[in-house]
């Protein structure tokens, strides 16, 4: 079978050569590359990530020329919008009542069990770091090089977001950091709108903010501490509809916090959201006894 008698083939070999020539940190052309085989624009589509415009340039850079055979039937927004609020899913853009999942990037994918009484703050198991110890990191350390009062346990009240990833390289999954950047600025973004609050009919491509707000929503003393943080909260939005890159973003939401001087009550904030993340709530090879058996227990759970 050839691409010219059929070009909705694509071998997933053909997207490897293609990434193997990309640089290691261009995880977006990597991306791009990968999703070239999907030949669809459902749950493996780059959108919000890319725009047409994007993709086309790194078509010709690619091939030198526009290749037939990349997302032909994509349905790419031309631009990108919003700035960095819609590049990570903030912006209220669905309705509530359509049935939307997101699987990529900063998205949220609902469970198909029935909730009952049990929202992702009651509790589980595993090694948590919070978000208020991970704001302080530029890259992200292995389990057994964090200090033992840095790691959290799953108790009542403290929300717990796992952290799926893709390893970038088989020594560390981060290696440059921009791994952690993104988690910290879709935090920033998240929580921002999630005290913002979205227009109550519709819901963001994310879905994060709307696990925020029932979380705050959830404990009478986090409902306070949120209408404290709206004003920094309303600026940091205003800044992220225009600024394109998460370096500005995150420099951007310190200055805000220091001129509103919400610093302790975003403190406390952050100190309620722990995340799991494998690299620093695992320990990795090489590991001790003890640490080869704490290792195959958290495997089981």
């Amino acid at each position: 079978m050839g691409l010219e008698r059929d070009p909705d083939f694509w071998s997933a070999s053909d997207a490897a050569i293609r990434a193997r020539e990309i640089a290691p940190g261009a995880l977006d052309q990597r991306e791009l590359a990968i999703l070239a085989t999907r030949r669809s624009n459902d749950y493996n589509r780059p959108s919000p990530w890319a725009s047409a415009r994007v993709a086309l340039k790194l078509e010709a850079e690619w091939s030198g020329q526009k290749d037939p055979y990349v997302h032909p039937f994509a349905n790419l927004p031309h631009e990108e919008s919003n700035g960095i609020l819609g590049h990570y899913g903030m912006t209220a853009t669905l309705y509530r009542s359509q049935n939307h999942e997101v699987v990529t990037g900063m998205g949220i994918r609902e469970g198909q069990r029935a909730r009952l009484t049990h929202e992702p703050w009651h509790g589980g198991m595993g090694s948590w770091v919070s978000w208020r110890t991970v704001n302080g990191w530029q890259a992200m350390p292995r389990r057994q090089d964090i200090p033992a009062e840095a790691m959290e346990g799953a108790a009542e009240g403290r929300l717990l977001l796992f952290v799926s990833h893709r390893w970038e390289t088989a020594a560390h999954p981060d290696p440059t950091g921009r791994q952690i950047k993104a988690i910290r600025t879709g935090l920033t973004l998240a929580l921002c709108t999630a005290i913002a609050d979205v227009e109550q009919d519709k819901a963001t491509k994310s879905g994060l903010p709307e696990i925020l707000r029932r979380f705050f929503e959830s404990d009478p003393g986090l409902a306070i501490e949120r209408l404290s943080l709206a004003g920094w909260a309303g600026a940091v939005i205003e800044a992220a509809k225009t600024l394109a890159d998460e370096e500005a973003l995150l420099a951007t939401a310190e200055a805000e916090m220091e001129s509103w001087g919400v610093e302790p009550i975003l403190d406390r904030v952050r100190g309620q959201i722990l995340l799991w993340y494998d690299y620093a709530s695992m320990y990795q090879a090489p590991r001790s006894t003890e640490q080869e058996r704490a290792f195959r227990e958290e495997l089981r759970v």
